[in-house]
C-alpha cells in the first residue's frame, strides 16, 4: 500500500487586525506505552503543530512574524484543532440518534418492537 501524504489544516484568522489564512500539520499527543513485552513499549509524545504557511494576499510571511506572533498562532491552531473535535463529535452523536430514532419508527411501523 502506498504512503499517503497527510493534508494540512487550513483555518482564517487575524494578526493585528489582519486577516491571514493559516495551514498546518497538527500530530495528536500520545500516551506512549509503558507495560507489556519491552518491545512493545514506547515513550509519551506531547501534541504538536507545524504551520506551513501564514498566507496574507497569497504571500506567506511566518517567517516576517515575530516569536510571540507565532506563539499565538500555534496557540489558535490548537484552538481551532479543540473546535473542529468538538463539533465533529456532536455532528456523529446527531447522525446516532437520527439513526436510531429511524431504526425505533421503523420497527414501531411494522408492527415489531423497538428492539429490547
Amino acid at each position: 500500500m502506498a504512503y499517503k501524504q497527510p493534508v494540512p489544516e487550513e483555518f482564517t484568522t487575524e494578526i493585528d487586525d489582519t486577516e491571514v489564512i493559516v495551514s498546518f500539520y497538527y500530530d495528536a499527543s500520545d500516551p506512549g506505552c509503558y507495560s507489556g513485552p519491552y518491545e512493545n513499549c514506547y515513550p509519551s509524545e506531547p501534541e504538536s503543530i507545524e504551520i506551513v504557511s501564514v498566507l496574507l494576499d497569497g504571500v506567506d510571511v511566518y517567517e516576517a512574524l515575530t516569536c510571540q506572533e507565532q506563539e499565538e498562532l500555534d496557540e489558535k491552531c490548537l484552538e481551532y484543532i479543540n473546535e473542529e473535535n468538538q463539533s465533529r463529535a456532536e455532528a456523529a452523536a446527531d447522525f446516532y440518534y437520527e439513526c436510531e430514532r429511524d431504526r425505533r419508527a421503523a420497527a414501531l411501523e411494522w408492527g415489531g418492537c423497538d428492539g429490547y
